[in-house]
């Protein structure tokens, strides 16, 4: 779970939206900086589902069109993507379009962005 949560950080560092550390967080965002995103996975519970992974990106920024196109950004970038790594192979697939926006408790706009990560199953 971890290893998807940083190959989904590192899916957004490679496309300039952020560095780890500073723009990128893991779990949760941070009181600062402002403009900021964090990736969280939940899932794969072997009892239950154990292909399957809740994906969710947080997009926080002090304007709305800044952040909501920021969002969009992210968005464009995993929604139904294949990842294909040593590690992991499967697809993201959105849950919804971008939002829902809510204002945290310094009136920051959030966005949030939610998806299922499926891994490919071998039958062989």
């Amino acid at each position: 779970m971890l290893l998807l949560q940083q190959e989904t950080v590192d899916i957004l560092q490679a496309s300039g939206v952020g560095t780890i550390g500073l723009g990128i967080y893991l779990s949760q965002l941070p009181p600062t900086p402002v403009n900021a995103i964090s990736v969280s996975i939940q899932g794969g519970d072997a009892a239950v589902c154990p292909h399957q992974y809740n994906v969710q990106v947080l997009c926080r920024g002090p304007e709305y069109l800044y952040t909501a196109q920021r969002a969009e950004l992210v968005h464009s970038l995993l929604d139904n993507r294949w990842h294909n790594t040593v590690n992991t192979v499967g697809r993201f697939s959105a849950d919804h379009p971008v939002g829902p926006m809510y204002r945290d408790d310094n009136n920051l706009f959030v966005f949030t962005l939610n998806y299922t990560f499926i891994t490919a199953v071998s039958t062989a």
